[in-house]
């Protein structure tokens, strides 16, 4: 009997690693998952500033500030004046900042969840399981015999 471990980033990889141990004719009883969720402590340094400051607006600020010091700059030449341009500019800015801010953090936002998957299985099977979890870009492998 072989111990075959390999550990994955939260997501369909590992659902397409357990798919492709079943097809291989494992049982529910030798495949064990672990779920490790990072500590209260990490979760909390990513959502907030060291003083303890939400920066979800930041972005919208900065360009707020920008588009409206364009905006009444390009508003002493157009009707309506500097005053309006700029206050209108400021805000198409903040919204712009706050939905590229929104965007980002859903494409990007870093994925912290494991899983860690330890399969009990014949000699015979180690070699399969083993590219099943490379196939599906297992972040680290561990055999025991």
């Amino acid at each position: 009997m072989a111990t075959v471990i390999g550990i994955f980033r939260s997501g369909l990889q590992v659902e397409l690693s357990l798919q492709a141990l079943k097809r291989e004719g494992l049982t529910r009883e030798s495949i064990h998952c672990l779920f490790l969720d990072p500590p209260r402590s990490l979760q909390s340094q990513h959502d907030s500033k060291p003083d303890g400051r939400t920066k979800k607006a930041d972005l919208g600020f900065i360009f707020a500030t920008i588009f409206g010091v364009v905006g009444a700059s390009i508003g002493f030449r157009i009707i309506l004046g500097p005053i309006f341009w700029g206050i209108l500019s400021s805000l198409i800015g903040f919204l712009l900042g706050l939905l590229i801010n929104f965007c980002y953090t859903k494409t990007f936002k870093e994925q912290t969840a494991f899983v860690i998957i330890a399969v009990n299985c014949p000699s015979r099977l180690q070699q399969t399981i083993e590219q099943v979890f490379t196939v599906n870009h297992a972040l680290g492998l561990k055999v025991d015999l």
